[in-house]
């Protein structure tokens, strides 16, 4: 497959259907040659795209032939939820591209991890404005490609002006210590074009409202970690979760909640130094507060390993366990 093979996902402006098909040629060339085609005078605007073979474009055909717009419109379908919200699936991953001029991907995964499916659906956030004292809704898009246009509500991932993401190293310790990394419980759009973890929740898809699952990296954003730490325990006391890092600074690990995921853990590391977080839009890199990773798992030799270079370990109620287990 070639860098300029992609699937695509064009939507007519109003919303009447979704175009999908495969092109080697650049996304604007596409775009331009449909609408002075055989889609003359209409609007289409690029909903997601992805690096993908014709066969891929065969199946996707296939898996959606029941939404077919009419039976003389090639290509076309019913903008109907199932297929929006696939597509709303696939807007929030990093190898996805949103706009017609973004950068290359690196890499992309193989078919069957963004194939479409029923668990790979995410429906539109939905706020009142008037109940939330706002003015604006917050997940409508009102500058870029989407403003204006039915597709104003597609997942857009915008920097939230005060964003600082985990150092890439830090985070591949953590993918080696558990093994890989199933989940980022809180996340971005722009970080996980770096860090590429399967699945992540963010803004417009909250980690309190979806289930965790797997060997799951947590850097929660700043400020009331309560939330966190009953997720925490409730899906790893349901076996949901089978391994955890979480990085913090040390006193949100002090508070009377954090105890009741202290005792859960199995390891500990503090950080020397602290961390130089990035993506903020100053430059900003984070205050200087000692921070931690805590550890829930059984393989404390290999987090210990993992993040030797990375400041203190700690003994923790958790490892204890572990190692009178294995005696």
């Amino acid at each position: 497959m070639k860098l300029m093979d992609k699937v695509y996902f064009f939507g007519e402006r109003e919303g009447r259907f979704v175009k999908i098909g495969f092109t080697n040629l650049s996304l604007p060339k596409r775009r331009r040659s449909l609408e002075t085609g055989q889609m003359t005078r209409t609007n289409l605007i690029l909903l997601a795209a992805v690096h993908g073979s014709k066969t891929n474009e065969g199946e996707l055909h296939s898996y959606f032939s029941h939404l077919a717009y009419d039976a003389n419109s090639k290509e076309l379908y019913k903008s109907d939820v199932e297929l929006l919200h696939y597509i709303n699936w696939l807007r929030q991953q990093w190898w996805t591209y949103l706009a017609e001029e973004d950068p290359p991907v690196d890499s992309t995964p193989s078919w069957p991890e963004w194939m479409p499916a029923p668990e790979r659906r995410v429906p539109f956030a939905d706020e009142d404005p008037i109940a939330n004292g706002e003015m604006f809704e917050r997940h409508v898009s009102y500058s870029g490609p989407l403003a204006g246009t039915f597709w104003n509500k597609m997942s857009t991932p915008t920097p939230l002006g005060d964003d600082f993401y985990t150092p890439s190293d830090i985070v591949e310790a953590a993918r080696t210590a558990m093994g890989d990394i199933d989940l980022d419980a809180a996340s971005h759009w722009r970080a996980n074009q770096k860090h590429k973890i399967r699945t992540y929740f963010h803004f417009s898809r909250s980690a309190h409202d979806n289930i965790w699952q797997g060997r799951v990296w947590l850097n929660p954003p700043y400020g009331n970690n309560a939330p966190w730490f009953k997720d925490i325990i409730k899906y790893w006391d349901s076996g949901d979760i089978t391994q955890l890092c979480m990085l913090s600074p040390v006193w949100v690990f002090t508070t009377q909640l954090a105890r009741q995921v202290i005792d859960r853990s199995s390891a500990m590391l503090l950080l020397s130094p602290t961390p130089s977080f990035w993506g903020h839009p100053k430059g900003h890199t984070g205050t200087n507060y000692p921070h931690a990773i805590i550890y829930l798992g059984n393989r404390v030799a290999e987090f210990q390993q993992a993040f030797s270079q990375y400041g203190i370990p700690v003994s923790l109620p958790g490892s204890v366990k572990l190692l009178e287990a294995a005696e």
